[in-house]
């Protein structure tokens, strides 16, 4: 009887490319630094933006806390609801919010509105703000004292706020790559005609 020896086969199953997610990236507290003219923030805001669209529950529930607290402001002649709600939203996504005070000639204050929190910055003289416009190539210097921000606190800097829901990040992204995940798997075809899917 003849034996031959066969040599075992190995099967390899990849699920898409690899994805690193960078955590320095997103998470820098090292500190706020000064690149002469201002302080950049801690974190990009621009990636914490894009977690407002990638993460339906996420998003649903900071704007749930934006309309909270704007259902329970009170006008006053200076600030509006509006501008109280924009204000609130900058705030609570960004960790940071920013009011301008406006004045008149007679250098009465006339109305206070909201500056984008994105935008903004603390001058480097740490008393000043300076609005940032057309791909940070222009800005705008305001004086410390017309401007009235708000931040979330921060254990590793006191410039600028940092939002508290961070901790939560991988969640949100793990919860979007799930979701794109059985949308192509249902989308490829190879399935029953359902997903029947338990989470807890």
């Amino acid at each position: 009887m003849d034996q031959t020896r066969i040599a075992p086969t190995t099967e390899l199953i990849t699920f898409g490319q690899e994805e690193i997610i960078n955590q320095h990236e997103w998470l820098d507290y090292l500190s706020a630094y000064d690149n002469g003219h201002y302080f950049e923030y801690p974190v990009n805001l621009n990636d914490v933006l894009k977690l407002m669209a990638i993460g339906i529950h996420h998003g649903s529930a900071l704007r749930a806390k934006v309309n909270i607290l704007s259902s329970t402001f009170v006008e006053t002649p200076l600030l509006k609801r509006a501008e109280f709600k924009k204000f609130a939203h900058n705030y609570v996504v960004t960790g940071n919010g920013y009011l301008e005070i406006r004045h008149n000639v007679l250098q009465q204050p006339l109305t206070i509105v909201n500056r984008l929190s994105l935008y903004m910055r603390r001058h480097s003289n740490l008393n000043d703000f300076v609005y940032l416009r057309q791909n940070h190539s222009e800005h705008e210097t305001l004086v410390g004292q017309n401007v009235i921000h708000v931040m979330e606190d921060d254990l590793s800097q006191e410039v600028y706020g940092v939002p508290s829901y961070l901790a939560a990040m991988h969640s949100i992204q793990l919860n979007h790559s799930a979701t794109l995940f059985r949308r192509r798997y249902y989308d490829n075809g190879s399935h029953a005609g359902f997903i029947l899917y338990a989470n807890g």
